[in-house]
């Protein structure tokens, strides 16, 4: 496998060079001076083509070859030795071998010198949310608030830098939106109210909805409430949801969890295409400059696959997106699936995305028993249990693939229930459910005697390292230590599976894949320590290896999504998508490598290729032979 090359000595780029002012005549000179003038003029603009043509990205339709790569393929049958590969006109890996061998053999290609640089298949967060972390771009960020003071601070910070937004009342149909938000993060560590954010007077006359750092809770102001459709009665049952309320006057106190958060969402005027359009072409640059060349979008409309459709055939989408259909109650009638990939595999649309429970930070996620510290709560199922069944039944008779959004133990179980209870009814052994690689989304946490089904149900576990790393200040109180057994395993799964997906939940974390490398490689926080001491991972049993890691955003992330075939390895016939950085992240400390944990965290690519065009950065210096 060529998945590592030797280090050699670092070898400094050569920058662009300018050619110079140039030099125009005028009828003051003799004629000759004139014709000389000229004919400077015409030998600085070929030398500015040449030097274009060594710098300029290669288009769609031209075949190069890089030499000279730390390459990592992830591919088996790549051969020892190799650190070069031709990418085809069309934008596909042609081979990979040696530099001595294919600089000889494709002599007359363009050719780009890694100088000994790590090369590795383009990283693919398994789940993500495209559009709305472009939209969230655009409203008040609040994550890593330390309190509610701050949270106001912000609010209004946010007004000031954004003077479109009226303070004069709702008649300008302004909603002033913001996300991040923590409780767990605060003093007390409790739920905020309404009356928090009305104390302030700029905050009083404008409606104000913020969305948790899990989007499971929405925190609103006063207005936001009264322009709401929140029953009034507060013995109304809400399945899925709940309005917290003031015990004594039974009035909303300003939060609402999980299906509450539509009698506020629903008072929101929707956002205009040219937003949309925007928030789309922001998250992707953001996913590029960090080595993303693809996600698997985790809930998405109909109206967004017509936008994503749109601005592929406008050329402004860069970035390969596996986009899971959100489904509620009913998935009947799903639209035709786009299988193979729109448009050179920048969409596809084969699978459907349900949300069983809530999050944990929120007290949402669905629980065998209660939570340790609040006995009265275990959590919200989104989909009531005796719906399950028949709603995984109608997406898989549709021939999609089902990827169940499940945190707590009784989501996890109730899930891989009916995955379970629809494979025995094949008799085939287990065959037919395993081809069709259902996911459980977050897999988080669950009893230990369910970690083994995934394995025997084929059932993919899609994990996100960043979710144990912020969870895990609080994570003991809230399940108790024997429950832990279960929770935010990684290494347990690669016992009996041979993949594990690995992404972000973006912009619920950050999307950066170093930071869920770092994590899933030593859970802990990004100081270097945990709840388990000062340089102690939490559960280091769990840790995974940083090849292990790099797997999970490349080649299983592929096979969790069918795409093994074309896309997660360096491999000939797949798509040239690839990550260029300046040093070898992935060689361990103790193998020799020289990139330390903490040093992963400012880890960031100089080249990011989709297709093989540059999406982000600039290719390696041109030269023959």
């Amino acid at each position: 496998m060529s998945e590592k090359s030797p280090p050699a000595p670092k070898t400094s780029e050569h920058r662009r060079r300018g050619s110079g002012r140039n030099r125009g005549a005028t009828g003051s000179y003799p004629q000759s001076w004139v014709a000389l003038a000229a004919m400077v003029v015409l030998l600085q603009a070929l030398f500015a083509v040449y030097i274009f043509r060594q710098y300029a990205f290669p288009s769609p339709s031209e075949r190069y070859l890089i030499l000279n790569a730390t390459l990592y393929t992830l591919d088996p049958t790549s051969p020892d030795g190799a650190d070069a590969f031709v990418v085809d006109a069309q934008g596909r890996f042609e081979v990979i071998g040696s530099t001595p061998t294919l600089s000889a053999k494709y002599w007359n290609l363009k050719q780009y010198n890694a100088h000994r640089k790590l090369i590795i298949p383009g990283l693919v967060d398994s789940h993500a949310h495209l559009l709305h972390a472009g939209v969230r771009s655009m409203q008040a960020n609040l994550a890593k608030s330390k309190s509610v003071k701050d949270v106001v601070s912000r609010l209004v910070r946010f007004l000031n830098a954004n003077p479109e937004f009226s303070d004069g009342g709702s008649s300008s149909g302004k909603w002033l939106q913001g996300h991040g938000w923590d409780q767990t993060l605060w003093p007390g560590s409790s739920f905020p109210t309404a009356a928090d954010l009305d104390a302030h007077p700029r905050l009083k006359n404008i409606p104000i909805a913020l969305v948790r750092i899990d989007g499971h809770a929405m925190w609103c102001n006063s207005l936001a409430l009264a322009l709401s459709s929140i029953p009034r009665d507060p013995n109304v049952p809400i399945p899925g949801g709940e309005v917290i309320r003031d015990p004594e006057t039974g009035l909303p106190t300003g939060v609402l969890i999980d299906n509450a958060m539509a009698f506020v969402s629903n008072a929101i005027p929707p956002l205009d295409l040219a937003t949309k359009r925007k928030g789309v072409q922001i998250a992707s640059k953001l996913m590029l400059e960090k080595g993303l060349t693809g996600l698997h979008d985790a809930g998405v409309s109909i109206d967004d696959i017509s936008l994503f459709k749109s601005m592929i055939d406008d050329g402004q989408f860069f970035i390969r997106n596996y986009a899971m259909i959100l489904c509620d109650l009913v998935c009947e009638s799903l639209p035709q699936k786009i299988e193979d990939g729109y448009k050179n595999g920048l969409l596809t649309v084969k699978s459907v995305k349900l949300v069983m429970d809530g999050a944990l930070g929120s007290w949402g996620a669905a629980m065998i028993d209660p939570y340790s510290d609040a006995p009265t709560k275990r959590g919200i199922l989104k989909i009531p249990e005796q719906n399950v069944l028949g709603l995984i039944k109608s997406v898989i008779s549709q021939s999609y693939q089902v990827n169940v959004h499940c945190i707590g133990d009784l989501a996890n179980k109730l899930a891989l229930d009916a995955f379970e209870s629809i494979s025995n009814s094949r008799n085939d052994g287990g065959k037919w459910m395993k081809s069709l690689r259902n996911r459980i989304e977050h897999s988080q946490i669950m009893r230990v005697s369910d970690i083994k089904r995934f394995g025997s149900l084929g059932v993919i576990p899609s994990v996100q390292p960043t979710h144990a790393t912020s969870d895990m200040s609080y994570a003991e109180s809230r399940l108790g230590k024997s429950r832990l057994a279960g929770s935010y395993i990684w290494k347990s799964f690669l016992q009996d599976l041979p993949h594990l997906p690995l992404g972000s939940d973006f912009p619920v974390e950050n999307l950066d894949p170093m930071k869920g490398i770092y994590a899933a490689t030593t859970r802990k926080w990004e100081n270097g320590s945990s709840p388990a001491g000062e340089d102690q991972g939490w559960y280091p049993h769990e840790r995974l290896t940083r090849l292990e890691a790099l797997k999970g955003f490349t080649i299983s992330a592929a096979y969790a999504a069918f795409q093994e075939d074309v896309l997660g390895s360096i491999s000939a016939g797949k798509w040239a998508d690839f990550v260029v950085y300046e040093d070898d992240w992935i060689k361990e400390e103790e193998d020799g490598g020289h990139v330390g944990e903490l040093d992963l965290l400012a880890v960031s690519p100089t080249v990011t290729v989709v297709g093989g065009v540059p999406r982000f950065g600039k290719l390696l210096k041109f030269q023959r032979g």
